[in-house]
């Protein structure tokens, strides 16, 4: 390869023979910036014009053969440096100096991308190990735990089944020295027979609350007290002391008990107390009231209060009274209807067995029932709409009047019941209004 160094365009770059290169400013050996550079020619090519311009004859010609020899010269260059250009390709291409280089590029890839991928691999196994340790640490604990609970389990267990043996041996030793030994206590020349029975029961129930109420160990020591005793007389008032105490506990724990109670029994006292202040009729104008004033009316309860104290005389509630009470009623309307539920089959047999004096019902029982039937969604709606299509001035003379017209439209109601429907709602409206009006008052 010949010396090319008047090729690259800057001087800092020294071009050998044999293409070694050297980046003099940094003294460091760069092999690449050989292949980096731009290359240019310096050859001009005017000494190959094909003609020239002097032998023109005008100014025009002149310029016209100097374009073209400039386009030529242009031609010429690039195509020279585009030779020098292949020529570094080929010679960057099969450089042994640059292919090691790459491949130890490529080496260093591999070898940062294997000891990466070791490095995760490693520690993969080792989270995988700590997980397996963890898991059977966690493993162990469970059985021990598992093995502890069984254990004191089985301990518990056999306490229970020693303990339960104990009491059934201390009972049975107990019940063999009053029947066996002592004979109930009872002297066969001095005891009336016909108190036999009752105190042989009396001292076996004895009998049963001491094994009740005393724990293996009192009974223990009651049996070698007793076992330790010389007479009957004398085995009879040990017994007698250990009952009457054991008596005495009972009735301390009771009335301890009973202390505790106490507190909790005052307010349903008192709320005894408080419902006894309503009487029946008060009881009636509430429900009407809450049915005439539903949820969501402003002042809900103030309004119930005021149409209280309005319709009864004699009367001053307040809003709280009248929440209070009505939660009562609830309260006592759920009760009676699980009442209602638990004597079903009662009432059912009553109904049944009273089947013959139902049907000696007069006729105007039936009617009054009847008009005590309450309205339905349907009626109401055909009652409105029979109100809208007759209205006041609808009874003509000769025909049926108005209200009879409205019954026929309802179907299922009579004249009476039409007009006492009508009457009973507008008597809740005005009633509804005054008790709003009053709550906005006070």
């Amino acid at each position: 390869m010949l010396v090319i160094s008047r090729y690259p365009l800057h001087q800092y770059c020294v071009i050998s023979c044999n293409a070694t290169i050297y980046f003099v400013r940094e003294k460091y050996l760069v092999a690449l910036i050989f292949y980096r550079e731009e290359y240019d020619t310096c050859r001009d090519y005017s000494y190959l014009d094909e003609e020239d311009k002097e032998k023109g004859e005008d100014r025009e010609t002149r310029r016209a053969i100097e374009r073209q020899n400039r386009i030529e010269r242009a031609r010429r260059r690039n195509e020279e440096v585009n030779n020098v250009r292949n020529i570094v390709l080929l010679a960057k291409e099969n450089d042994p100096r640059i292919l090691a280089a790459n491949k130890a590029a490529r080496d260093a890839k591999e070898a940062k991308r294997q000891a990466r991928l070791a490095a995760v691999q490693k520690r993969r196994e080792m989270e995988e190990e700590q997980q397996k340790r963890e898991a059977e640490a966690a493993a162990l604990a469970r059985a021990a735990s598992e093995e502890r609970r069984r254990s004191e389990a089985e301990r518990v267990r056999k306490e229970r089944d020693l303990n339960r043996s104990e009491a059934k041996r201390e009972r049975r030793q107990l019940r063999s020295l009053l029947v066996e030994r002592f004979n109930y206590f009872l002297v066969g020349d001095k005891t009336d027979t016909s108190k036999v029975g009752s105190h042989q029961v009396k001292v076996l129930a004895d009998m049963d609350l001491l094994c009740q109420r005393l724990s293996n160990v009192q009974l223990h020591e009651l049996n070698e007290y007793l076992e330790q005793a010389d007479t009957s007389d004398k085995a009879h008032r040990i017994f007698s002391a250990k009952v009457e105490s054991v008596k005495h506990e009972l009735q301390a724990n009771n009335l301890q008990t009973q202390t505790k109670q106490k507190p909790e029994e005052i307010p349903s006292t008192e709320s005894q107390t408080n419902t006894s202040k309503w009487t029946t009729e008060m009881i009636q104008v509430l429900v009407k009231a809450v049915n005439i004033l539903p949820a969501g009316t402003p002042k809900r309860w103030e309004a119930i209060a005021a149409y209280l104290n309005q319709h009864i005389s004699g009367v001053s509630v307040s809003g709280k009274d009248v929440l209070k009470q009505a939660k009562l009623l609830k309260e006592e309307d759920s009760n009676l209807r699980k009442t209602a539920n638990t004597k079903a089959f009662d009432s059912f047999s009553n109904s049944v067995r009273e089947t013959d004096a139902v049907k000696n019902v007069t006729i105007t029982t039936q009617l009054e029932a009847e008009a005590s039937r309450p309205w339905t969604v349907v009626e109401q709606r055909a009652l409105e709409q029979a109100l809208k299509t007759y209205p006041s001035n609808a009874g003509d003379p000769g025909s049926d009047d108005r209200w009879q017209l409205i019954a026929n439209v309802v179907g299922t109601r009579t004249r009476r019941e039409c007009i006492i429907r009508c009457k009973e709602l507008a008597e809740q409206v005005r009633a509804k209004k005054a008790a709003l009006a009053a709550a906005k008052k006070s």
